[in-house]
């Protein structure tokens, strides 16, 4: 019941993991951002706590396959949209260094695959241009 739930979330515990997440979540958002970095990989996150968005640094027409190089390392993410993450509130210190292993590790393999391998002049305004004219162009193909 929902005084359960309640009775639960009011126990000093609970309080104190609610209270600290703040500075928890945030630590961790600067740890993943930095290996990342440190890696050169063209990834970086923006979050509020356990909500975090996968930003892609590099103009590119492939950015959404990383969802299946994350999932090769055991990350499936929401069907909601490809750059959605949504922690475990209680994961531990190992458990999310996991993860930031394998968003490193899948990132690698992306970069391996060259789908982050930016042609020269291209922006990611001259991508979206070159993708909406192709979808016209297949659109009017088929009419």
């Amino acid at each position: 019941s929902m005084n359960v739930f309640l009775k639960h979330w009011l126990t000093p515990t609970c309080m104190a993991l609610v209270n600290d997440a703040d500075r928890v979540w945030n630590q961790r958002l600067d740890q993943m951002n930095a290996a990342l970095a440190s890696q050169n990989l063209p990834i970086r996150f923006e979050g509020m706590q356990t909500i975090w968005t996968l930003i892609y640094q590099n103009p590119s027409r492939f950015n959404w396959m990383f969802q299946y190089y994350l999932r090769q390392h055991g990350i499936a993410l929401s069907w909601v949209g490809t750059g959605r993450f949504i922690f475990n509130f209680s994961y531990t210190e190992d458990e999310f260094q996991h993860i930031v292993q394998a968003v490193v590790n899948a990132g690698h393999d992306m970069q391996r695959g060259g789908w982050w391998t930016i042609p020269a002049g291209m922006t990611a305004a001259k991508v979206q241009k070159q993708m909406l004219s192709e979808l016209l162009l297949h659109s009017t193909r088929r009419a």
